[in-house]
């Protein structure tokens, strides 16, 4: 079990955070509702939700690091 829960977020996890921040500061910054702009927060959530499926992620490591390689979300393993 013993996963370290630090906030070591890596790009692509500080990027989706800033970009869903920002589209949803523009979209309620006049305090009215429109179709547009519940489908610009829904294309935002697709978009993000796109990146992290075809992103490559690090494998389940030991905590020495004895693991290496890289996992994409379809399952395939990419080793060094």
């Amino acid at each position: 079990m013993w996963i370290t829960m630090d906030l070591n977020f890596n790009l692509l996890e500080t990027g989706s955070l800033a970009l869903a921040i920002i589209a949803t500061a523009f979209a309620l910054q006049d305090g009215t509702s429109h179709y547009m702009k519940g489908f610009v927060l829904l294309l935002c959530y697709f978009v993000i939700g796109a990146c992290f499926f075809v992103s490559n992620r690090p494998l389940d490591s030991d905590p020495n690091g004895v693991k290496m390689g890289l996992q994409s979300s379809t399952g395939t393993v990419l080793r060094a």
